[in-house]
C-alpha cells in the first residue's frame, strides 16, 4: 500500500478534553447522561485511542496524528485533502 502512495491519518482528542467533547456529543445527541457514565466514556475513549496510536505507530505506512481540540472542521478538511496529494 505504501508504494500506492497510502498513509494513516489518525484524529485525535488530548486527554484533556475528551470529557468536552463526549459532553458535547451527548447534548447535541439529546442523551442525558451522569457524570459517572460520562467519565467512564471519556476512559474508555482515551483506551482506544491509546490502542489506534500504538497500533499506528507499528504500521510501515506513514502516519501522521491530527489533533482535533480545536474543533476547526474546515481546517481539518483542508490539511486532509492536501495530504491526499493531486489524486484526489
Amino acid at each position: 500500500l505504501g508504494e500506492l502512495g497510502a498513509t494513516c491519518l489518525l484524529l485525535t482528542v488530548s486527554p484533556e478534553h475528551i470529557v468536552e467533547r463526549l459532553t458535547f456529543r451527548v447534548r447535541a445527541s439529546g442523551q442525558v447522561v451522569d457524570a459517572r457514565e460520562l467519565r467512564e466514556e471519556a476512559d474508555r475513549w482515551l483506551s482506544e485511542q491509546d490502542t489506534m496510536v500504538r497500533e499506528a505507530s507499528k504500521s510501515s505506512l506513514p502516519t501522521t496524528l491530527l489533533n482535533t481540540d480545536a474543533m476547526e472542521w474546515d481546517s481539518y478538511a483542508a490539511q486532509i485533502l492536501a495530504s491526499a496529494g493531486p489524486s484526489l
